[in-house]
């Protein structure tokens, strides 16, 4: 029983099984295989003893031929002897003994004589007997031949009980052999029809025990491992190995079913919206990139967001399940009213995208976004009461040649939806690509500029402001200047316009100031007083913090006097807040600094500025400066313009002065100092001194100083 419980535990485990059906076959192939060598080996044994008889009763006949044919000789011998010849006598003896040995050998082998055979003898005895005969004694001739007789019958006799008893024994051996050999075919051939029946019950239970659950536990693995759905394996209530293995892939198996839910449902939650079932961002991103693929010629993808109008209003009153209810009424209805392959999704809050894959044209967008604001606009009932909202869109529009992704299109939807709020409720906005690549390319160049500012690309450039009656260097403008590596010198009008529109312009201003005063100082340094003038940005001048940023930059430079340095700030930069900037002037203006107005008559110049803006100086723009020699109306204008300098005490500076006649002309009109390039252009820091002693007053404006001393 023991011996049994174990190989029943045994087959409970593949390794069993595969042993059991492995070794078993074999084993009793191998067996019937020995049976039937060993069967075999005994045939051969028994063949082998029937041959040996066999031969022993040839041997046995044929010596018992010999033996008649010598009997046959000894006759013959007798009645050749009788008649006396002597010849045939000796032929006969001579055929009578040549077998006799074979015959004596055989019969010594076999033992079948108890006493020696003198067969050679008994020939003798013939020729005695025929002697006698001869004598005449018959009765002793008779006597002697009946002697012969009984010796050669004897041996004949022997031989042939001897060869009988040997047929006999050949006969039994044969009948024994074939018993044996029918054993053992029998038992071999059950043997292997044994064999071959466990050879088959093995390919059955093989296909069962082995094949079928192994096929069941790789079908199952390969489930789990591609996320395919897999059938469970049938458990059994066995506790056997093959019986685990169904339970603990079962179960893995279960788990994997679990896992692919939970992931499946994350995956919704990751790009559906859970309250309307809708397509989030982040699938609609996935979406309008597909979509984006597939335009061609004239078909354009239009994306429109709308935003509920004071959506928190509805919150606010309502509670927020009504307000969630509101949401997926709207969702409903814009649904409804949007066509086949369009598609509608839900960024969160109160904001819906609207994807259009196929519109013709930009009209037709804008008529499709008037359909879905009037479907908003309808009366709803919501808690008992009928419900009036409306929202705001943006559209953004993109075609085939128009190169963005799905979040630059999303993106300009919401900048064209914040326009779109901006004009009140229930409006729309579609986005100005134009306008946005103006942008973009500003952009741009503010970054190559503040990397221009960080790599020190930028300098400045002195131009010498002289006393045109004495040819005094009375001070230099600072002019900033880019030097890119690739471009060379960038001119001020390819840079300056975007400096001015960005904050980095603060950046610049407070780098211009202090290169300014630090030339200033080394110039002091060295012996020689040179006033600093510096152009200001106007976005300078609207932070208060300006005041303190310029004093600290002169505390770095202790011995250089505030009034060398002089701020100029344009007509247009002063007007954007009048009253603030006057303000900064005065704080300036407290601690030494002086202020210029440039461009003056360019801009509104009112009366009322200049008496609101304490400067010391206004500048005359040099666009009446160059044309005052061709045109008596800008004449007029300088003319006007030093009057009322003259009535608010202010000191004027003229630039753009190109020619000896410039200068002539402001010398008439009692116009003192002057900048342009008939005195110098402007030029680097090392050039300054360079230019200052060569610098010799045109003999024309001297000879006209001269008669006005």
């Amino acid at each position: 029983m023991k011996i049994f419980r174990r190989w029943r535990r045994s087959l409970s485990t593949l390794q069993g099984r595969i042993v059991f059906l492995g070794i078993l076959p074999a084993a009793l192939a191998l067996l019937s295989f020995s049976v039937l060598f060993l069967g075999l080996k005994s045939v051969e044994h028994y063949r082998l003893i029937v041959d040996t008889e066999l031969a022993e009763m040839n041997m046995a006949q044929q010596n018992s031929a010999a033996i008649e044919r010598a009997y046959a000789q000894v006759h013959e011998a007798f009645s050749v002897s009788v008649r006396g010849d002597v010849i045939r006598l000796k032929e006969i003896r001579q055929e009578f003994e040549e077998p006799l040995p074979g015959v004596y050998d055989f019969l010594d082998l076999t033992g079948l004589m108890p006493q020696p055979v003198d067969l050679e003898g008994t020939f003798d005895l013939v020729l005695d007997a025929a002697e006698q005969l001869i004598l005449g004694d018959v009765p002793a001739s008779q006597s002697l031949m009946v002697t012969v007789d009984g010796q050669i019958s004897a041996v004949a006799n022997r031989l042939m009980a001897f060869a009988l008893e040997k047929e006999q024994t050949v006969a039994q051996t044969r009948v024994q052999a074939g018993q044996r050999l029918r054993l053992v075919s029998t038992v071999a051939g059950g043997l292997l029809a044994i064999a071959v029946v466990f050879f088959v019950f093995g390919m059955v239970a093989i296909d069962r025990w082995i094949r079928q659950p192994l096929n069941g536990i790789l079908s199952t693995i390969k489930g789990i491992q591609g996320g395919e759905v897999c059938e469970r394996l049938p458990e059994r209530k066995s506790d056997d190995e093959i019986n685990r293995i169904y339970s603990a892939l079962n179960r893995l198996a279960d788990h994997e079913v679990e896992r692919r839910q939970t992931v499946e449902r994350l995956d919704h939650l990751a790009h559906y919206d859970p309250l309307t079932n809708l397509p989030n961002r982040v699938l609609l991103s996935d979406l309008i990139n597909q979509e984006m693929l597939r335009l061609y010629g004239n078909v354009v993808l239009a994306v429109i967001i709308f935003d509920i109008d004071e959506f928190k209003d509805v919150n606010d009153s309502y509670g927020h399940e009504q307000g969630d209810e509101l949401l997926r009424i709207l969702a409903d209805r814009i649904e409804k009213t949007l066509q086949r392959r369009d598609t509608l999704g839900r960024i969160g809050g109160d904001e819906f995208v609207v994807m259009l894959p196929e519109a013709a044209s930009r009209s037709a967008v804008e008529s499709m976004t008037g359909q879905l604001l009037d479907a908003i606009r309808r009366p709803l009932p919501l808690s008992g009461h009928e419900l009036e909202v409306t929202a705001c869109a943006g559209i953004a529009v993109c075609a085939e040649r128009d190169a963005m992704d799905s979040d630059q299109l999303l993106r300009h939807a919401e900048q064209a939806l914040y326009q779109a709020k901006q004009s009140g409720a229930n409006n729309y906005h579609i986005f100005d690509f134009e306008q946005q690549r103006k942008v973009r390319a500003f952009n741009d160049r503010i970054g190559q500029l503040e990397h221009a500012l960080m790599d020190e690309q930028f300098t400045l450039f002195y131009q010498p402001k002289i006393n045109l009656y004495t040819g005094e260097l009375v001070g230099v403008e600072a002019l900033i200047r880019w030097l890119h590596p690739q471009k060379g010198l960038v001119a001020p009008a390819d840079f300056l316009p975007d400096l001015e529109r960005h904050a980095l312009a603060l950046d610049v201003g407070r780098w211009v100031i202090k290169k300014a005063i630090s030339a200033s100082d080394q110039w002091r340094r060295s012996g020689i007083h040179i006033p600093v003038a510096v152009n200001l940005f106007p976005i300078q001048l609207q932070r208060t913090a300006f005041v303190k940023e310029v004093i600290d930059l002169l505390a770095g430079f202790p011995d250089l006097p505030p009034e060398d340095l002089e701020l100029e700030i344009v007509e247009s930069a002063a007007l954007d807040d009048l009253k603030k900037t006057s303000e900064i002037i005065k704080a300036c203006a407290s601690h030494g600094l002086e202020f210029t107005l440039d461009d003056f008559g360019t801009g509104y110049s009112s009366l009322t500025y200049l008496r609101s803006l304490p400067v010391s100086t206004i500048k005359l723009d040099q666009s009446f400066v160059r044309g005052m020699v061709d045109a008596r109306d800008d004449e007029y204008i300088i003319r006007g313009i030093m009057n009322i300098a003259t009535a608010f005490d202010l000191k004027v500076v003229a630039e753009g002065v190109e020619t000896i006649q410039h200068g002539l002309l402001l010398q008439k009109l009692g116009c003192e100092v002057a900048q342009g390039y008939a005195i110098a252009k402007p030029m680097p820091f090392e050039d300054v001194r360079v230019w200052l002693n060569a610098w010799v007053l045109p003999d024309e404006w001297r000879q006209t100083g001269s008669a006005a001393g």
